[in-house]
């Protein structure tokens, strides 16, 4: 009898532990998930997410559906199927996915999914598409100018720039949308001070009004940036570091106005470095002038530690990063300093 109670204990400590490594993905509470019904049904799935993490799409795909086949009535399954379909622009595929996902467990992460993508697909009959090695890009085509060509050329230079100073090629195709300004807002429901967002897809308005070439070249630096920074660190790069280095490229083709930071250094209201890294602190942001002191002062430091000690140990950050440590300890294994000695080593080079 007490034999079975501890194989009983061991297996409700692994159902649990796989519980949680399926939810990693997700960000959900464990307690909301449906287990699968097999280990087996649960590996593969696992399997599948480390898949999508790397951006291996047929290779996830295909282990999510190996799940299903032991567990056809997994919700995270279906959803994860979906995420798939939407990355690889099978806009359909992802919609009957996503409502399967929904059907077996109606929460409003899935709902609001079914509704942004109910939103690009009527959008994306209004858009022309043209192909590059690395991106998939569909675009706004204004009367008479057809820019398709431009705005390959000026993704492939972007992404040969960005794989030099990262060191880092990836094999997969990035979905680049570009809109018109007013299915920009319309789609991505951002408020008007944002220029573009990442969300496993690029997407940019390209005629918003006195935009120029300029313009769309640093805001391409800047997206493109967190397709390679999501890639390097399986999607677990934190706000400051992945808006830190995009702003580092963008600020390389069009230079940062940062008042905002040096008002705030002089006024000694700069973010505490444990809080600029707080993963809750920063998404609770909605005032503009702290959203942009985020931004910019997340630049300035990612620009120190790229100038203090490099690119590669950038490099190394991401990858412990994607091991699932934390920005304390990333940092503390990549550069063996604490962030405390950091800050103020930091600090030390703008306060006098």
């Amino acid at each position: 009898m007490a034999a079975e109670e501890k194989k009983t204990a061991a297996e409700e400590l692994l159902e649990r532990r796989q519980k949680v490594e399926i939810l990693g993905f997700f960000l959900k509470d464990p307690d909301q998930a449906a287990l699968p019904k097999t280990s087996v049904a649960v590996e593969f799935l696992n399997q599948g997410i480390e898949h999508f993490e790397k951006n291996e799409f047929d290779l996830a795909r295909k282990a999510v559906q190996d799940s299903l086949g032991r567990d056809h009535a997994n919700p995270l399954a279906y959803e994860l199927l979906g995420e798939i379909d939407n990355r690889e622009q099978k806009l359909a595929s992802a919609k009957a996915n996503f409502e399967i996902a929904y059907h077996l467990n109606p929460k409003p992460e899935l709902k609001e999914k079914l509704e942004k993508l109910q939103g690009e697909t009527v959008v994306e009959k209004r858009l022309s598409t043209y192909q590059e090695e690395h991106f998939l890009i569909k675009y706004f085509k204004e009367k008479q100018n057809d820019r398709g060509f431009e705005l390959r050329e000026l993704l492939r230079a972007t992404y040969l720039n960005h794989s030099k100073d990262f060191a880092y090629y990836f094999n997969h195709q990035v979905a680049v949308l570009l809109y018109d300004e007013k299915d920009f807002k319309e789609i991505t429901r951002l408020p008007h001070w944002v220029a573009g967002v990442y969300d496993g897809k690029i997407r940019m308005p390209i005629n918003r009004q006195g935009f120029k070439d300029l313009d769309l070249r640093a805001l391409a630096a800047h997206e493109v940036t967190h397709a390679f920074v999501a890639a390097m660190s399986k999607l677990r790069a934190p706000a400051w570091l992945n808006e830190g280095l995009a702003e580092y490229e963008e600020n390389k083709i069009k230079a940062l106005d940062l008042a905002v930071f040096q008002s705030a250094a002089a006024a000694q209201t700069l973010f505490p470095l444990d809080q600029l890294m707080s993963q809750a602190a920063t998404a609770s942001l909605n005032d503009p002038a702290r959203v942009a002191l985020f931004y910019q002062q997340s630049f300035h430091f990612v620009n120190y530690l790229i100038t203090r000690y490099g690119m590669f140990r950038i490099k190394q950050i991401l990858t412990e990063l994607s091991k699932g440590k934390d920005s304390d300890e990333a940092l503390g294994s990549a550069l063996k300093v604490s962030p405390v000695y950091l800050e103020k080593e930091w600090k030390a080079t703008f306060i006098k």
